[in-house]
């Protein structure tokens, strides 16, 4: 991100700029504010999408610039003060995010199945992880309204309240309602009751004109990582997609974001789900169909995966009642590189020959399946991406892979063959045909495979994939492990 404060900016505006301006609304004000930002910064912003159609085009505007260019940047240049004292006596006021736990404080165990038996500390893990990696930096932009919307075991009701004593700095406004009973039958009329509460208490502290949105978070989980916080404050923001009935837009609905301007509609879509959810209402896949939310919908991550974490792992929560699926980490790292326009990485790839291209993906395709084989496992395909984040940095498999799907591509490596959708193997007879790979066959071992990475790599490489996590550093995420990996 660009620095628009910096000594010496030179200020450009353009055309452009104050077109997108005009066409969008804002007045005059927001205006000379957005204009006096760098290119960069103007770009960044342009990039989340129009204001148009928001309740307030210029506080939006003017809250997507502080993010982007920071929460105290007043520009100025040497002729004329940019912002007027109203406007910068308008803009001293911060304005209001809702952050929403709901849920059953103390759950174990799947989807239908609603265990008690969850410790406090884990639960007081949870509660932690979702102040330190959103409320609290969230709270560098905006003014944050905590409430709790939880279901306690009847027995440690007063825990719920304890442990949000511990965990949530004094100062922070707070309202939490812990709760015997479930509220209805299944998980919409649960947060169909959740939003209930919480627009009352807005209105009957007449805050609700003042609060931008609210983020809806179960509060089974423990947040892993502060992208969150970064989430577009116009838009009807999810994780990523789920598959859920063939539905285009199936939703992650563990954590979500409804922006102010959406409240009344998102909660007439609760009170009438989608068609094709007749019959099964504990869940908010449907979301995204919604006609009058769909054009409102935003995915952190643009692909499908598993909002279930006892499936699959991922690099935003866990679900602590649950047991750890498999990691999936690789499958994200992916997901960013191929957002990536330029790097040297990528420069490398795009300037070798579609041959070279494909000779260094069979030898790379080759030794993560040898690896595998050596370890008597097949090559399972999110397996395949995790190996290679670690194996190969900042190299994104699209920029080798010879075919659209990743699955035909692995099978174009001679020696490789098909298992099933979602892996392949290392055919016996080309297993010690490849010398470069293979190495002293006496091992069979990872790093047998690896040898042309040093040693300390291989370790970290081993350590990964077995999970061996100790008590001091559970609190490390694996994607942070992984994103150090890009370093190497």
């Amino acid at each position: 991100m660009a620095s628009s404060g910096s000594a010496g900016q030179r200020w450009l505006t353009g055309a452009g700029a104050a077109n997108w301006c005009d066409q969008n609304g804002v007045d005059a004000g927001a205006k000379k504010v957005f204009l006096s930002l760098s290119l960069e910064d103007q770009d960044a912003i342009r990039k989340r999408g129009t204001v148009r159609n928001c309740r307030n085009p210029s506080l939006v505007l003017m809250t997507r610039i502080r993010e982007v260019a920071g929460p105290g940047y007043i520009p100025e240049t040497d002729h004329e003060r940019l912002l007027t004292d109203d406007l910068i006596q308008q803009d001293a006021v911060r304005q209001q995010i809702v952050v929403v736990l709901r849920g059953e404080a103390f759950r174990i165990g799947g989807r239908g199945t609603h265990g008690t038996d969850l410790s406090t500390e884990d639960f007081e893990k949870n509660v932690r992880s979702i102040y330190e990696h959103l409320v609290h930096h969230i709270s560098k932009s905006y003014k944050v309204l905590l409430f709790g919307d939880i279901i306690g075991d009847a027995s440690r009701q007063e825990e719920v309240y304890n442990v949000f004593k511990r965990c949530v700095p004094k100062g922070t406004a707070m309202e939490i309602r812990v709760k015997k009973f479930f509220s209805g039958l299944n998980q919409v009329d649960s947060v169909m009751s959740c939003m209930d509460l919480v627009y009352h208490f807005l209105r009957m502290r007449k805050k609700l004109e003042d609060v931008e949105g609210a983020y809806i978070i179960r509060t089974d989980i423990s947040l892993l990582d502060k992208d969150l916080s970064e989430w577009p404050k116009d838009k009807l923001c999810f994780p990523w997609r789920t598959t859920y009935r063939n539905l285009q837009n199936s939703v992650n609905d563990v954590i979500f974001y409804v922006p102010q301007f959406l409240f009344e509609d998102f909660r007439a879509a609760l009170a009438k789900p989608h068609p094709s959810v007749v019959g099964d209402y504990d869940n908010l896949h449907w979301l995204g169909e919604m006609q009058s939310l769909k054009e409102h919908v935003w995915f952190q991550y643009e692909f499908s995966h598993p909002s279930n974490t006892a499936r699959c792992l991922n690099p935003v929560y866990i679900l602590r009642g649950r047991p750890e699926g498999e990691d999936c980490y690789g499958k994200f790292i992916q997901y960013g590189l191929e957002q990536e326009e330029c790097s040297e990485s990528k420069s490398i790839a795009n300037n070798m020959t579609r041959q070279e291209r494909l000779q260094e993906w069979s030898k790379r395709v080759r030794t993560l399946a040898e690896m595998e084989y050596n370890e008597g496992r097949d090559l399972r395909i999110n397996q395949f991406l995790n190996l290679w984040c670690l194996m190969y940095g900042d190299d994104c498999v699209k920029w080798y892979q010879p075919q659209p799907k990743i699955l035909r591509s692995l099978l174009m490596v001679e020696g490789i063959q098909r298992v099933d959708d979602s892996s392949v193997k290392l055919s016996r007879a080309s297993s010690g045909s490849h010398e470069e790979v293979t190495g002293d066959r006496r091992h069979k071992t990872l790093g047998a495979a690896s040898s042309h990475l040093n040693s300390e790599r291989v370790s970290l490489i081993k350590s990964i994939l077995k999970r061996q996590r100790s008590e001091d550093v559970d609190n490390v995420p694996p994607w942070r492990k992984f994103k150090a990996m890009r370093r190497w």
